[in-house]
């Protein structure tokens, strides 16, 4: 027979493996929409912590910050950066919000549950790193067809004006002509 504090440490695994997965999922799913991820992920996020009812979440993304309702009454947080090597992306933060005395005894982290969230963060700062890259590609691509435009306008713009050029050459060399000729009436002239 398992004793209670094996089936609780069983089920909150549970819960940080359900956390992990339905974030995957979101991430498959949100390919390149960031807003609607980060809002999934902060959905997500607050079920797979000891207390869930009392569970708040924020990302922040330079000057973006997308949090749950309750996030700002939370007094206990844990806070960790996301990064990808050197370059800082932000940070995803968790916190409790106050609870009735007696309810909660003590309102900390796991050990599993810090674990979890650095595990989090390292797989949203990959999903945000692969969404800039993909939003790089994307204005490069813009960037080139405006190019493209452009060389096309010139070629056009070339050919236009060697097709004037070649029959007003031959007017101005007709005129030089009959102007050196001489005897010319003022008005021809």
């Amino acid at each position: 027979m398992k004793n209670v504090s094996t089936d609780h440490k069983l089920k909150e695994r549970v819960k940080e493996l359900k956390c992990l997965y339905a974030i995957s999922k979101a991430a498959w799913e949100e390919d390149h929409d960031m807003p609607i991820f980060l809002s999934k992920t902060l959905s997500i996020l607050p079920e797979a912590m000891q207390f869930p009812n009392f569970a708040e979440a924020s990302i922040n993304l330079g000057k973006d910050a997308f949090d749950t309702p309750g996030f700002s009454k939370c007094k206990t947080l844990l806070t960790v950066p996301l990064l990808v090597g050197r370059k800082k992306y932000g940070f995803i933060k968790i916190g409790y919000r106050p609870v009735l005395k007696g309810v909660i005894k003590k309102q900390s982290f796991l050990p599993e549950e810090r674990k979890l969230i650095k595990m989090v963060a390292r797989e949203l700062s990959l999903y945000i790193k692969h969404a800039s890259i993909e939003e790089e590609k994307r204005k490069l691509q813009m960037q080139l067809q405006h190019s493209e435009r452009l060389a096309f306008v010139g070629e056009l713009s070339a050919g236009i004006a060697h097709e004037l050029n070649e029959p007003f050459g031959r007017i101005l060399g007709f005129a030089q002509l009959i102007k050196k000729s001489g005897g010319i009436e003022s008005t021809a002239r």
